[in-house]
């Protein structure tokens, strides 16, 4: 995974109507920021209504979010999938190969809820530990670039990042709703 500034258009996600399942759990609409144990490095993941994800890599005072293939939104407009069974939870960013799976701290989740569990991905594996964040920080320029070769065309300009290859999204929202 690598951070790479675009200079390319990305097209934003529109907000859509949520499924009630989704909707009703804990986790629903909140922001978490996430470090791992194996680098102290840290990242933020978004559990968005009706069950769509989001997320991106935190450098210095922004997030940097992660993107994803344009044909790949669920039925909210958010990318991947989340579940929560009582304390359990499951968050998926398949075109970003990220899963967080974990526990929550509380039955009922409030602003002194931590999350701990495991992230799997394409090129790494950690236990994470999570607090739960009252809104977005500053949404950086930029994108997290999976490296699995699918987004970009290293060939496109020599020397260069290259550019992408297929029409992508950005996992977070540029203006996100007022804190709490």
């Amino acid at each position: 995974m690598r951070i790479l500034a675009l200079a390319l258009p990305l097209l934003l996600v529109p907000a859509a109507a949520p499924a009630q399942a989704a909707k009703d759990a804990p986790l629903s609409g909140t922001y978490w920021l996430c470090k791992r144990a194996t680098d102290a490095s840290q990242f933020l993941i978004a559990f968005f209504p009706g069950g769509g994800v989001g997320g991106g890599e935190i450098d210095g005072e922004e997030v940097i979010p992660y993107i994803y293939a344009a044909a790949s939104p669920q039925k909210d407009g958010w990318p991947g999938e989340w579940t929560q069974k009582g304390r359990d939870f499951d968050w998926r960013l398949p075109d970003q190969h990220m899963r967080v799976r974990g526990r929550a701290s509380d039955d009922a989740i409030g602003e002194h809820t931590t999350l701990t569990g495991d992230e799997v991905g394409f090129e790494r594996r950690s236990k994470v530990r999570c607090d739960r964040m009252r809104g977005l920080p500053k949404v950086g320029d930029g994108a997290v670039i999976p490296a699995d070769g699918r987004f970009i065309d290293k060939d496109a300009f020599p020397g260069g990042e290259g550019a992408l290859k297929i029409p992508s999204m950005l996992a977070l929202p540029r203006d996100p709703p007022p804190r709490d």
